[in-house]
């Protein structure tokens, strides 16, 4: 009996160090998840891999020499529940516009800059096999309604994109970046290098080279600026109060995109930023571009005044730009829902190293979702400032809006962008019922059509051989 005793505290001490083990491992790695700016920043190539010392820091190689990488991104598709189970109109054209664009642009990445539904996991499973079945890459990131934890918490979102999809490149990211409105970690700030191998006759000590760095970002819902006393003397410029990434997402920001230029050719390595809500920068780029008298103070009343009534008139029409801006393109329909106060992104941009004395810019692209009937593309001191075109007829949208957007990136590392328009003919759909009673129909007519004509034939028949008689 002592024995048995003995034996049984024995065994409550094992599995109680076991489990003590295991909390501490799981601490760790929890720990491991934070980021602070004196992080390592480290990519090899090991036996015919890409390896990085971070899980949210992927390698995507570019396999095509002296051919630009090709990203297509989509953006606000925005399909509730019923859409998914239904199969209404409004899924069946974003599945559509979806196929379509994959054919025209044939991409060597997907991105979807958020808002793909509103954070359930019908939508996500749905959009997520209908995307991922083209066996693409594909980087999505969360936007304002994902964020609304309306069935899910990001982090829930964030394990389906992690661990469902084959191609999905999500990751989850640091831990400490951010938090949205419920409380909840903003999950999904990471980065997908585009790689390339050296020629070894030119090999460096690397045997590659980074490309373009691309930047995801978690940009959050909105945030309560009025009980925030930094605000209190700024006037803002909307009064939309959609939250601005936080301070620790711009120094994580600046740490990547410093470190990143070591694997570059010659040390330099251009960047472009993914995330849902605009930056303020939207703003001042817009003012400084558009010929209007209007205060940059203003565009919130004006917006539908500033509107482009052609959608495709700005795109040939220079008349629109001010001096120094004629390649810009594009315009406003609403007002741009950017944080209503300075965010400090754009400094952050011309400045990434904080060396006062570098004139290098190495993000020469932000693309944004977000304003569903916005489209603008405008390069703003050296910086292309960009919205996506809204990929489907989710929520609400411009018929001649309707598409996705294209980015070309150059062995430079340089990106081209432009918008790829469906035309709403080419997305016509019914659901299966229709083309049924369709078929049916014209098998009638013809049915119809052959008796008829038989008709006719006997009847002409018969006519000849009575006036024969």
């Amino acid at each position: 009996m002592k024995n048995i005793f003995y034996l049984f505290i024995v065994t409550i001490y094992i599995l109680s160090f076991t489990l003590i083990s295991c909390n501490k491992d799981n601490d760790k790695s929890i720990i491991d998840n934070y980021w602070n700016s004196n992080d390592n920043y480290t990519i090899q190539f090991i036996n015919e891999k890409f390896i990085t010392d971070k899980d949210y820091i992927i390698c995507l190689e570019k396999k095509i020499k002296k051919r630009d990488f090709t990203i297509l991104n989509l953006t606000d598709i925005q399909l509730f529940e019923n859409d998914i189970q239904y199969n209404t109109k409004y899924f069946r054209t974003a599945k559509k516009v979806i196929e379509i664009l994959v054919k025209k642009v044939k991409p060597d990445l997907i991105t979807v800059t958020g808002d793909q539904g509103y954070g359930t996991k019908k939508t996500i499973v749905k959009i997520g096999n209908f995307i991922d079945q083209y066996g693409i890459p594909w980087a999505p990131i969360l936007g304002n309604h994902d964020n609304q934890e309306t069935e899910l918490k990001t982090k829930e979102q964030a394990y389906l994109y992690e661990n469902l999809f084959k191609n999905c490149l999500f990751k989850s990211g640091p831990r400490n970046l951010a938090s949205i409105n419920s409380g909840s970690i903003a999950w999904g700030n990471y980065i997908i290098n585009i790689v390339e191998r050296d020629d070894p006759s030119t090999s460096t000590n690397n045997k590659f080279h980074v490309v373009k760095s691309l930047i995801f970002f978690n940009s959050g819902d909105i945030y309560d600026y009025t009980n925030d006393p930094k605000f209190n003397n700024q006037k803002p410029i909307n009064e939309r109060n959609y939250a601005m990434l936080s301070s620790n997402q711009i120094n994580w920001y600046k740490w990547a995109v410093k470190n990143v230029q070591h694997y570059g050719k010659d040390g330099k390595v251009k960047s472009a930023l993914f995330l849902h809500i605009p930056i303020y920068a939207y703003n001042t780029a817009f003012a400084a571009a558009y010929k209007t008298d209007v205060d940059i103070f203003d565009y919130q009343t004006y917006a539908e005044t500033v509107k482009n009534e052609d959608v495709f008139d700005s795109f040939v029409n220079k008349t629109f730009w001010n001096e120094g801006y004629e390649h810009s393109v594009g315009g406003i329909r609403e007002t741009i829902c950017s944080p209503p106060y300075d965010d400090h992104v754009f400094e952050a941009i011309k400045n990434f190293d904080d060396n006062e004395k570098t004139d290098y810019i190495s993000t020469d692209l932000v693309i944004a979702g977000h304003d569903h009937i916005n489209d603008f593309i405008i390069e703003y001191e050296g910086v292309t400032l960009a919205y996506g075109l809204k990929t489907g007829i989710g929520s609400y949208s411009n018929e001649d809006l309707l598409g996705g957007s294209v980015i070309l990136v150059h062995d430079s590392g340089k990106s081209v962008m432009y918008h790829q328009f469906i035309n709403n003919i080419e997305v016509l759909t019914y659901p299966w019922w229709i083309y049924l009673i369709i078929g049916i129909v014209v098998l009638v007519l013809i049915i119809v059509l052959v008796i008829v004509i038989q008709r006719i034939y006997i009847y002409r028949e018969y006519e000849s051989i009575n006036s024969n008689c």
